[in-house]
């Protein structure tokens, strides 16, 4: 076997020896000839290879391949050679998790938390994208220089997909027993992140106990025992693990998924120093569970019914009194996982044209959470603090786009209204505003003439033009340096198809805006260029907010002129309503020193959307600016429980933890603020100034000083902290 693979991948690897065998694949080390390094390919067993076949291998394998997160496994290549599927990856030089747990049994518990934190986040990271791994367990895990790689996120799909084909073969069942979740156990199909918690509840229970919660003589015997038995309490068998970790492994344990943490960065709060059961309760959401009821089981239903009433609104009731609603991501029907862009801008822009239209209605950050979640419909409006709530799907097809959405009253959970609309794609603005505009009849919002006459006009725009803007909105939501870069990239090529498309003009001048408060770009370009596309923008559509934002934002953060700034977010904010612009005004606050201001602003946003990270860590940053590090400590940590991969979290969480002079937590989460913001100027430099104060190294203050010269906010503040240490 060894020798046909070698022949077959000559081209590429050269294989070197077998480094161990499981019962799905072999694992060979090998040298990457072009890119010279060591990496581990992985070659399925060929009964299963066979019964999983080439094209369904390659096509589950490929949603891995979009994977990056520090804490799992890339996959590098993946491929069908001489009858043989495999996939290739890093070499990992440390061992894994289950080398050491049968070399030490039980971990210290330090170590066993950290590790369950690491590949819970990277769970959670996975989740968010749609991505279930389904056989987490210690022979999964990796751990080199002390940190954990979970791996075989491919493989485990993979073989999910084989089993949904009728691929029954014996031994070949997705999962290992001992660390199997009931629902798993019993066969269930659509299973979801939680799914992924319990098995890692399993794991961490053997790094703490020494063995797993339920073993037995054969696999049915423990198979029984997840499904019916609970487990023996952990402190059973280390009395020295504290309650609070104790009663956070109990409920990842739960035989139930709806009494699991959900979603994992509730687990990894749990399990984080100083994290108390006490604790004021904060909103947090699920980030992948199944697709949605409504459209699933109901879809062909609606379809078939609009279809049926010639294309006019099923209405079941008159809608009660509607004050605020939330637009919950629409689904992405087209099955390719690549269009998800296109849903997720649809969502944006349909929040929007409702905002403009002078709707209440929450923004995309505060129901992102919500993709796929199969919560009832009543529990995610109380969550989200909204009277109705809009689902929906959309499929894109060719020159066609279609929308299925649907209002619904959380108080009985019955739809007000269910209506399909398809337009073409050129016409997909004017698709948006028919939407919005029956969205507003829905829930009989107030509408000005004004408002009734924007909802009533849309100009056409060239598809290929509106697909690089949402590119361009996606790229900027990441908020780092490369992020940025791509949005300006993706919005150039939209305007270069269709100049006159105002929207573009608008996003490329809040994009560069942002670009320039987050110092990813040189403020003097950056700030050109915001005023080119900002005027650009208002020549062509006067009513749009976003220039005026953007100009606003450059004048605070490259002008440090707040009286003009200030004038610039009141025109903004006649043109239309938006918590993001909210935001960006309180900044002012903050720059002149009036942190009480900032902090009731961010309230505010919490309060109206209590699950966009954002605000939390605007409350942090608010209030450690104004000393008091307690509330600091509850904003962030609240912060990263609603979105544990939003790096400003752990930016000012690093700052209160060296302003607590415990450094190696400070640099943690320095750390994983510089991986999360992808080379952020600020996060690297000030907080590096900020920190080497805290310990006392005036060389590594002097250090950043020397490269934050000539940007005087910066500078004044790493040297303040520098004098008074």
């Amino acid at each position: 076997m060894i020798e046909r693979l070698t022949a077959a991948l000559a081209d590429r690897y050269r294989i070197e020896r077998e480094l161990g065998k499981g019962g799905m694949a072999t694992v060979y080390l090998a040298d990457d000839l072009k890119h010279r390094r060591k990496v581990a390919i992985k070659v399925l067993k060929p009964e299963l290879a066979l019964a999983l076949g080439a094209d369904r291998f390659l096509q589950e394998i490929e949603t891995t391949a979009n994977l990056r997160h520090p804490h799992i496994l890339p996959l590098y290549d993946s491929g069908e050679a001489d009858g043989f599927l495999y996939y290739v990856m890093p070499y990992v030089e440390g061992e894994s998790l289950r080398e050491r747990l049968d070399r030490e049994r039980q971990l210290p518990i330090d170590d066993a938390l950290q590790i369950a934190r690491e590949v819970a986040d990277a769970l959670g990271y996975a989740h968010a994208r749609g991505v279930v791994h389904r056989d987490i367990k210690p022979e999964n895990i990796l751990i080199e220089g002390g940190h954990a790689a979970v791996a075989d996120f491919g493989i485990a799909r993979a073989l999910n997909a084989a089993r949904a084909g009728r691929l029954t073969e014996p031994g070949m069942s997705v999962g290992t027993p001992v660390y199997m979740s009931p629902e798993q156990a019993a066969g269930d199909a659509d299973i979801d992140g939680r799914s992924d918690l319990y098995s890692l509840g399993c794991v961490l229970y053997e790094m703490l106990g020494g063995q797993p919660p339920f073993t037995g003589p054969t696999p049915q015997a423990v198979i029984r025992q997840h499904m019916v038995a609970e487990p023996a309490p952990i402190t059973n068998l280390r009395p020295t693990v504290s309650a609070e970790v104790s009663g956070a492994l109990a409920r990842t344990l739960a035989k139930n998924p709806a009494d699991r943490f959900n979603p994992a960065a509730q687990f990894v709060q749990a399990l984080s120093p100083g994290f108390s059961s006490g604790a004021a309760p904060v909103a947090t959401v699920p980030r992948r569970t199944a697709r949605r009821p409504a459209l699933i089981a109901a879809g062909v239903v609606i379809l078939l019914a609009a279809a049926w009433f010639g294309g006019r609104g099923i209405f079941r009731r008159s809608a009660p009194k509607i004050e605020r609603i939330a637009v919950l991501p629409l689904e992405n029907q087209s099955g390719d996982s690549t269009q998800l862009f296109f849903a997720d801008g649809m969502t944006r822009e349909l929040i929007g044209v409702l905002t403009d239209a002078g709707i209440r209605v929450l923004g995309h950050g505060a129901v992102t959470a919500y993709r796929g979640s199969t919560l009832a419909v009543g529990e995610i409006a109380r969550r989200l603090g909204v009277d109705a709530v809009v689902t929906g799907a959309v499929l894109r097809v060719g020159d066609q786009v279609q929308i299925s959405a649907e209002l619904t009253d959380p108080g009985t959970g019955e739809n007000l209204w269910a209506r399909t609309f398809s337009r073409p794609a050129a016409n997909v603005l004017t698709l948006q505003h028919d939407v919005a505009g029956e969205i507003a009849r829905g829930i009989r919002a107030r509408l000005t003439p004004d408002q009734e006459r924007r909802l009533g006009e849309a100009r056409p725009v060239d598809p290929k033009a509106y697909i690089e803007y949402l590119l361009g909105q996606e790229q900027a939501n990441l908020r780092t340096q490369a992020g940025y870069r791509g949005s300006v990239d993706h919005l150039r090529r939209s305007l270069a198809i269709d100049s006159t498309f105002a929207p573009a003009w608008a996003t490329l001048a809040l994009t560069n805006a942002y670009a320039a408060i987050y110092q990813t770009a040189p403020r003097d370009s950056a700030r050109a260029e915001i005023e080119r596309a900002a005027h650009r923008a208002m020549a062509l559509d006067d009513r749009l907010g976003d220039p005026y934002f953007a100009l606003g934002a450059a004048l605070v953060h490259v002008d440090w002129n707040f009286t003009a700034a200030a004038e610039q977010f009141r025109l903004g904010r006649d043109r239309t309503l938006s918590t993001q612009a909210e935001a960006l005004f309180s900044w002012i606050g903050w720059e002149t020193s009036q942190f009480s201001a900032v902090i009731q602003s961010a309230k505010h946003l919490i309060d109206l959307e209590p699950t966009t990270a954002q605000w939390r860590s605007d409350l942090a940053w608010s209030y450690w600016s104004s000393g008091d590090s307690a509330g600091a400590r509850t904003a962030a940590l609240g912060a990263i429980a609603v979105d544990s991969t939003f790096y400003e979290a752990f930016d000012i969480l690093g700052l209160i933890e060296g302003d607590a002079h415990d450094f190696p937590a400070a640099d943690r989460a320095h750390r994983r603020a510089i991986e999360l913001a992808g080379g952020n100027y600020w996060v690297r430099q000030f907080n590096d100034g900020v920190i080497s104060a805290d310990r006392g190294d005036r060389a590594g203050v002097r250090r950043v000083l020397r490269e934050l010269d000539g940007d005087p906010r910066l500078a004044q503040r790493a040297g303040l902290l520098y004098l008074a240490g």
